[in-house]
């Protein structure tokens, strides 16, 4: 039985969706009056790794390893240093939007809403690019959930796909029953993933000097404007705007989890102490990420450039179907399967998180409850899955890669809306406090990531709309202007909106040497967010 509060009353459970209940919530009232909460331990990390699982998907779906795959073939090992400097980019934002919900007490997307409540235009925007850019990210799962399908069974891709639209209802039914069962399936996958990416590498037997050369010495190869557009593919495709909200939305589960009341009234979570703490567990789960995933987007590319050159010059492009048939031709007929099974690790595990990042959004902007938010992730997914399907059908097999290459440029023009509002947040926040829970240099280290996605974003965005110019038809490609004039006019006004923190956020008012505090966020749960009701939570 839970032990009653301090007031007598019996505080309610912890978060069904979370399994990280703190330790010290299961404790006695005597022990929460000799000594507040343990701080998190490195032991922690390796039993909650669930989160840093979920977030690494992202940076290792079905559209980043087709960019793995080209920048293999046309570079060899060159551009596997892009892999780490994008890499560390994504390690800084991931670690950002992590210390924001800890020092904030909200995710992500329930702070925007909040702080742009009062511009319905912008407000609704950004939660529709929000929901664009799961959109966009499922398409790209579907379509490789459906290729490692059609490797393995020989199904058609259309009926690939159809099957791929059962996933999101097992993991919705999986996350009925708790968080950690969802979780333990993409630890499982991804560890299929790296397995078989791994036996693909040592047969493939790759050059380890260039590997290394390639890792630590900045190169375009021998087609500087080749390089830089894969180059600039490559580091657009490690972060994504829907991985931003997916992270807060984990990281706040978490920390409501371990919210414990300490003997003077004050959550735990709401101490200096422990937000310093938080921050710095936060910062390494974040390189934990992109540790992993830069070792296995480098083994793809390294398995690419590996393969003898006379087989890569005979395809004058590479997608996932191609490099099924390239690694059987060349490694014999198991390293097609791996490499089916590999992307079919990737598709599903970008299911799950496609869907947590829908629900994270739904939850967020509009204040939905769990059984509102699950109607709208299957809207979502019946979005992502019409396009792909039509594409299939009416264009046939040589569609998917053309619509990857279509939602990448989706996800890229949606980064912005997400990043420059966690910013405005992040000063806001920085300001507010007297003890400097946000670091200023890790501040700094995120414009200075952000700077370099948005150039890369712009020097990739008048080739790629060629390319769906080429690809989808001269009406495509009008539209994707059109969107993309449109973004500029909200990115302006998201600019020069101020935040107002009055109505949604107060000064953090900490006494030295205490734990008492003041919420950062208003006492009450917000009023309104987009739909102008208030919160019944």
């Amino acid at each position: 039985m839970t032990p009653p509060g301090l007031d007598g009353t019996i505080p309610p459970p912890p978060s069904p969706r979370s399994p990280f209940v703190s330790r010290a919530a299961i404790t006695s009232t005597d022990e929460h009056q000799q000594r507040p909460p343990r701080p998190r331990q490195f032991p922690d990390f390796v039993t909650t790794f669930g989160l840093p699982c979920l977030i690494a998907v992202a940076a290792i779906d079905p559209g980043n390893l087709e960019v793995d795959l080209q920048a293999g073939h046309a570079l060899g090992y060159t551009l596997i240093w892009v892999i780490l400097f994008s890499s560390i980019l994504g390690c800084v934002l991931q670690a950002l939007v992590a210390h924001l919900t800890i020092c904030s007490g909200k995710p992500l997307a329930t702070l925007i809403a909040q702080v742009y409540k009062g511009d319905r235009l912008l407000a609704y925007s950004l939660f529709a690019v929000a929901e664009v850019s799961v959109i966009a990210f499922d398409v790209a799962e579907v379509v490789g959930t459906a290729v490692a399908l059609q490797l393995l069974f020989g199904w058609p891709l259309w009926f690939g796909m159809l099957f791929s639209s059962l996933d999101t209802m097992l993991v919705l039914v999986m996350q009925r029953k708790g968080m950690t069962k969802v979780e333990f399936f993409i630890e499982l996958l991804l560890f299929l993933l790296a397995a078989c990416l791994f036996y693909e590498l040592v047969l493939s037997k790759p050059d380890v000097f260039s590997m290394l050369q390639g890792s630590v010495v900045p190169s375009l190869g021998s087609d500087p404007q080749k390089g830089a557009i894969l180059g600039v593919g490559v580091l657009g495709s490690v972060v994504m705007s829907h991985n931003l909200f997916l992270h807060s939305w984990l990281v706040y589960d978490r920390e409501k989890s371990d919210d414990v009341v300490l003997p003077d009234s004050t959550p735990h979570r709401n101490t200096p102490r422990h937000m310093r703490e938080a921050c710095h567990y936060a910062t390494t789960e974040a390189a934990a990420i992109f540790v992993a995933t830069f070792f296995i987007n480098a083994c793809v590319i390294s398995i690419t450039a590996a393969l003898p050159e006379n087989e890569l010059r005979s395809l004058v492009d590479i997608g996932l179907e191609d490099a099924g048939a390239l690694l059987a031709r060349v490694l014999g007929g198991f390293a097609s399967t791996a490499w089916a099974i590999a992307l079919l690790c990737s598709g599903h595990a970008a299911t799950v998180t496609g869907a947590l990042a829908s629900q994270a959004v739904c939850e967020g902007f509009l204040d939905l409850p769990e059984e509102g938010s699950f109607v709208l992730v299957m809207a979502v997914r019946a979005v992502a899955i019409i396009p792909a399907l039509a594409a299939a059908l009416i264009a046939g097999e040589e569609s998917a890669d053309k619509l990857i290459v279509l939602s990448q440029v989706v996800l890229s023009l949606a980064l912005p809306f997400a990043v420059i509002p966690m910013f405005k947040l992040l000063i806001s926040v920085d300001r507010s406090s007297r003890h400097g829970i946000i670091s200023k240099k890790m501040l700094a280290a995120g414009y200075v990531a952000f700077a370099f996605l948005v150039a890369a974003n712009i020097y990739v965005f008048s080739d790629m709309v060629k390319q769906i110019n080429e690809l989808f038809g001269c009406f495509v490609a009008f539209l994707t202007c059109g969107i993309a004039i449109f973004s500029a006019y909200l990115i302006v006004k998201l600019i020069i909106t101020p935040v107002q923190l009055t109505e949604t956020l107060t000064a953090v008012e900490w006494n030295a040497g205490t734990n008492e505090t003041r919420p950062l966020l208003t006492g009450a749960e917000p009023d309104n967010r987009i739909k102008g009701t208030k919160s019944t939570t």
